[in-house]
């Protein structure tokens, strides 16, 4: 059916990813090479910067399309494991930010697998977890407990304390940002939200992310005492202006606002997001009051169970 009916003038993929995870690899060759030697691109999926690359030996025009990666991934799984470990390395560095991360994440998992190939355990281990991470997958999942001995946790942060962290921040040269250090700057009304990027924020997802949160916290500046925006990279890419829009927009408002720096992960590691962005809205004393996206419901009812529990301790005299 895919191979069929696949429309590879489509910018969504989720074929692609649905046909490496049932291991069908002879149709995602097919399908995979199919996106990439269309004979016109899609909208908003061709990069009109890239030039005509050779693919198996054909000319053509190369797509920052995850059909790179996939395609990749057959030979890979085929024999032809050089070859298909250069497409997917140039997919995860110069085009996933563009993609779901769930993208990002199949492509960390194969360069993982290079890695342990090569001799390197401890980096393999580290790229599967930021694989696992951004999206939890089995294969990831069964690779980790085959290196570690053990499986990774999903656990849920509701309702838990928050780990502490001490981050740097953007456009303050040598300072750093402790969590609980903000917490303790807040007032007993307010709450601090924590976004998770676990990835870069030049991309759709991000202004997304910042564009919504703007359009929810109206009304609620009184109560948010910050917001802290973690991310593995604080730097710009200029071509792409309207990524930042909506950042731009909430720095113009004088709102409280954190953007850090995790360059280690080791934030991401110890809160194992189940998806990006993960927003966390914690009360001054460092408990998880919401997990998850967040609209403009959720953060009244976030607001309403921070206020019920402020009055619990009253209430009990």
């Amino acid at each position: 059916h895919v191979r069929a009916f696949y429309n590879p003038t489509s910018s969504d993929p989720t074929a692609l990813l649905e046909l490496w995870r049932n291991g069908d690899f002879d149709a995602l060759e097919t399908v995979s090479w199919k996106t990439l030697t269309q004979q016109r691109g899609a909208a908003g999926v061709l990069n009109t910067g890239l030039f005509a690359a050779f693919l198996g030996g054909v000319k053509i025009k190369r797509r920052a399309h995850p059909a790179l990666m996939f395609h990749g991934i057959t030979q890979v799984e085929k024999g032809e494991a050089t070859e298909g470990y250069e497409k997917i390395r140039e997919y995860k560095n110069d085009y996933a930010s563009e993609w779901a991360p769930k993208f990002r994440a199949v492509a960390l998992y194969y360069v993982a697998r290079e890695e342990e190939e090569k001799g390197q355990r401890e980096l393999a281990i580290d790229l599967l977890v930021q694989s696992w991470l951004l999206w939890p997958n089995a294969q990831a999942t069964d690779r980790i407990e085959h290196l570690t001995g053990r499986r990774p946790s999903a656990n849920n942060w509701y309702g838990r304390q928050f780990p502490d962290y001490n981050l740097e921040e953007v456009d303050s040269r040598g300072r750093t940002v402790g969590l609980y250090d903000s917490l303790q700057g807040m007032q007993d009304h307010q709450v601090l939200v924590l976004c998770m990027l676990g990835g870069y924020r030049g991309n759709e997802i991000y202004d997304d992310f910042m564009r919504r949160y703007m359009a929810n916290i109206g009304g609620f500046y009184e109560w948010i005492g910050s917001l802290h925006v973690v991310t593995q990279s604080v730097r710009r890419d200029e071509e792409r202006p309207e990524h930042y829009a909506g950042e731009d927009l909430l720095v113009s408002t004088g709102a409280s606002f954190q953007l850090l720096e995790d360059y280690r992960a080791f934030v991401q590691r110890a809160v194992k997001p189940p998806s990006v962005p993960t927003v966390y809205v914690l009360n001054r004393k460092g408990v998880v009051l919401h997990e998850g996206l967040l609209d403009g419901l959720a953060l009244w009812n976030t607001l309403a169970d921070a206020g019920r529990r402020r009055m619990e301790p009253l209430l009990r005299r």
